[in-house]
């Protein structure tokens, strides 16, 4: 089995290279040494230089876990085989503490560039974990901002799916019809994505939701 001999090599790696291999196993996106030297931080072993990164990646490239982009400068996990057993070597609940600082990364990255992978993959990330371990309002309007970028992208499918997810998170939250005017947005954006889908249906139970909270 392909997988269960990666797993076995992952277990003979240095432990700080099985770990940056198994946190690049939850970015799809190729990363540069700078946004995984924050990962790293997060550590045990704490990688305070850009340098010690780029040398680990190096040594995992060799090792054929990840593959170099000479022309963009970035790395990439090697093949989706790699990327499943890494991500099923971790236990549970390291691997959700690891997404959440994964997407707190990716989160501040997004604030500071124009790389709107960061929020889909911050976001995706986050919805994956239990509801109890993230503040379900924050993470509404991450849903909402990323919603957004999809629209503008012309990508309904994955607009809806990311205000459905919004919503959800919503109604888990303090904040839900307490802070009017978002939950309003939300409702509202739901609403009109459902009607171009053809989804009149599923559109009722948000409408009746939105006149029963009006003000």
């Amino acid at each position: 089995d392909v997988v269960e001999t990666i797993k076995s090599k992952l277990q003979e790696l240095p432990l700080p290279m099985q770990k940056m291999v198994i946190a690049m196993s939850y970015i799809p996106n190729a990363l540069d040494a700078s946004i995984l030297k924050k990962i790293m931080h997060g550590e045990e072993f704490c990688m305070e230089e850009e340098g010690e990164v780029t040398t680990l990646l190096q040594e995992a490239s060799n090792e054929g876990m990840i593959i170099y982009s000479v022309e963009n400068q970035t790395y990439n996990i090697a093949h989706d085989r790699i990327r499943q057993a890494s991500r099923e070597f971790m236990a549970i609940e390291e691997r959700d503490d690891l997404l959440i600082r994964i997407s707190q990364v990716l989160s501040t990255v997004r604030q500071t560039s124009q790389s709107e992978w960061c929020l889909y993959v911050a976001v995706d990330n986050l919805n994956s974990i239990p509801p109890e371990k993230t503040d379900q309002g924050d993470l509404a309007k991450l849903n909402f901002q990323a919603s957004k970028l999809a629209q503008k992208r012309g990508a309904a499918t994955r607009e809806n799916e990311l205000l459905r997810r919004g919503q959800k998170c919503l109604e888990r939250s303090e904040i839900h019809w307490k802070e009017y005017e978002f939950t309003l947005h939300i409702y509202n954006a739901a609403i009109v994505s459902e009607y171009s889908l053809g989804h009149l249906t599923d559109a009722m139970p948000l409408i009746e939701a939105v006149l029963e909270n009006a003000r």
